[in-house]
């Protein structure tokens, strides 16, 4: 097993940035693009590795008690990440999304019948007790206006109808499909 440490000429203690420091010096002499010696490449893809590995918090300590215990690892496999993966997901996500629903059962069809005409009622109900304290029972308090709870009751019920109406649409059409 390759030692970082010796690799990069640095202590065990040494800080992210002396191994950086270390890691840059060295890379100078050892680049193959500037170094063009036969064993260039791979003393510089050795280099780049214990770089990767000590400035890691995480895989230094991994790499820490690998040393300590004398556990041998041959080679560390790293797999670049790659720009074609990510139209992958993002393809299954969009099967994920358009994949057809299931169909609901009586009992949830029922429910969602009565909680429709429930808040049917309610919106109704504000209109109906909008009209009664604006022309029937007008409130002694001058600052309760009555015209902001029959709004409140129109917009309610307009919109209770409206998505429940597109909403059968929607449903009707991925039944269809």
């Amino acid at each position: 097993m390759a030692n970082y440490y010796q690799i990069l000429e640095v202590g065990k203690d040494a800080s992210v940035d002396q191994i950086r420091k270390a890691f840059r010096k060295k890379a100078k002499e050892c680049h193959p693009d500037i170094n063009k010696d036969q064993g260039s490449k791979e003393k510089f893809q050795k280099l780049n590795e214990a770089h990767q590995i000590l400035t890691d918090p995480i895989k230094k300590r991994q790499y820490d008690l690998r040393l300590k215990n004398g556990i041998v690892i041959t080679k560390v496999y790293y797999r670049p990440a790659t720009t074609k993966s990510q139209p992958t997901g993002q393809k299954r996500w969009v099967r994920y999304v358009r994949k057809k629903p299931e169909p609901e059962t009586p009992l949830e069809k029922m429910f969602d019948k009565i909680l429709f005409y429930l808040l049917l009622l309610v919106g109704v109900y504000g209109i109906a007790f909008g009209l009664y304290r604006m022309f029937i029972s007008p409130p002694e308090n001058p600052d309760i206006r009555p015209v902001n709870g029959l709004i409140g009751g129109f917009v309610f019920t307009a919109l209770l109808l409206l998505f429940y109406q597109r909403r059968g649409k929607n449903t009707a059409s991925s039944g269809r499909s």
